[in-house]
């Protein structure tokens, strides 16, 4: 699931990588900026995070062409006066339509990351910006295909991630793989149009050139233990027999419950014409019923 999330084959609108100190989420955001820059014309990336040179550090030159990185580290407060930094003060939706080229169709968000707008903003603001940018068109005419960000979940509450996660399509939340040779493990759910809520875990390897690899599913505890208890036989070793060998089975099969139609009285059943129906009376021994006069037992 997690090849199709990176590389589009599932459509994700809104999608959220959840890194920690452990396991830093930027490189398999990179992995999507170049997935991306296959399938739309630019891929514009706020760098809140880090330098707009550090983000662009190691891209090839080929995704490199299709990205376009906004300055968002250098002056966020507004303090130097740069105007052509984005501002914590200042709305994000605002600031793209400034930069957004009208000769494309196709472009992509790329926001790294959302804690530095947490840290200044309240998570109402942040939960409308993520519902904006997927929603709206931010330049008329422009399809924006995909929104990307990353959190750092050791900055913030639960209950805002909880709501930043309500408005996003995918949640990938990363921890360290036990294998050396793989670059983390991803857990992964993703909501899809039908409604439908697809949970997993893999592990993956990322290439120097941020290519996707090794995509294997890890088994949890709660899996593994499910797999052994359907292995065990609960009545192997009992003094008494619990199953039916074939004989006892087909016995079973034809007895009769009284609750149970069988064919006889199906057709016994269906078989009564109408007008054959009569009702009989059986008046009890304290029924004191006169024929001249049946309400002579009435108190009036």
């Amino acid at each position: 699931m997690l090849k199709s999330i990176v590389t589009g084959k599932e459509a994700s609108a809104t999608l959220i990588i959840k890194d920690s100190i452990d396991v830093n989420g930027r490189s398999l955001l990179k992995a999507f900026i170049t997935t991306l820059s296959r399938r739309v014309d630019m891929v514009y990336a706020v760098c809140l995070d880090c330098t707009v040179e550090r983000f662009a550090k190691g891209i090839p030159l080929d995704v490199a062409a299709r990205l376009h990185c906004l300055d968002g580290y250098t002056d966020p407060l507004g303090w130097n006066g740069q105007s052509d930094c984005f501002q914590y003060n200042e709305d994000l939706v605002e600031f793209l339509q400034k930069y957004i080229e009208r000769s494309h169709s196709k472009i992509a968000i790329v926001i790294d990351s959302l804690s530095k707008v947490l840290q200044h903003q309240t998570i109402t603001y942040v939960c409308r910006l993520l519902h904006r940018l997927q929603s709206e068109s931010l330049v008329a005419g422009i399809e924006c295909v995909q929104v990307v960000t990353m959190v750092h979940t050791d900055l913030h509450e639960a209950p805002s991630l909880n709501l930043i996660e309500h408005v996003c399509s995918t949640i990938l939340t990363l921890t360290q793989s036990q294998n050396p040779q793989h670059t983390g493990v991803c857990s992964l759910l993703h909501k899809k149009s039908s409604g439908k809520v697809w949970r997993t875990m893999e592990s993956f390897t990322l290439t120097d050139t941020f290519e996707l690899e090794d995509v294997t599913e890890v088994k949890t505890a709660v899996q593994r233990k499910s797999e052994s208890d359907d292995t065990v036989d609960p009545a192997a070793n009992l003094t008494f027999n619990l199953s039916l060998n074939e004989k006892e089975r087909k016995a079973r099969n034809q007895v009769k419950l009284p609750y149970m139609y069988d064919q006889t009285r199906k057709t016994a059943a269906l078989s009564t014409t109408g007008g054959q129906g009569k009702i009989f009376y059986q008046p009890d021994d304290a029924d004191d019923f006169d024929e001249e006069d049946p309400d002579d037992d009435l108190d009036i």
